[in-house]
């Protein structure tokens, strides 16, 4: 019994630049990064598969998600009245301990 596996799906970096709407230096600028992951099929020719495309879509959900989350508690806080000197003592403290 033999086991076919799919061919992967290569895209280009004009493909991917496209689909995550930014220019191709930005692009170039994960790579060098090392956020997204290349395939090199020549000295000049290198493709993306699909499956790290979707996996750095992924990453940039999660990391807006994340700096939504710091605004949200950042409106919270900036709504908060003082501490008094006795709450900030007590979180001292806390913090304290638990170090």
């Amino acid at each position: 019994m033999s086991t076919r596996t799919l061919p992967r799906r290569l895209l280009t970096k004009a493909q991917v630049a496209a689909d995550l709407d930014i220019s191709d230096r930005t692009l170039t600028r994960y790579i060098e990064q090392g956020r997204i992951t290349t395939v090199r099929l020549g000295p000049r020719k290198v493709r993306i598969d699909a499956d790290e495309l979707e996996r750095f879509r992924a990453e940039l959900a999660d990391q807006a998600e994340a700096k939504e989350r710091r605004r949200h508690v950042a409106a919270l806080v900036a709504k908060a009245p003082p501490l008094t000197a006795d709450q900030a003592a007590r979180i001292t403290a806390v913090l304290k301990a638990s170090a």
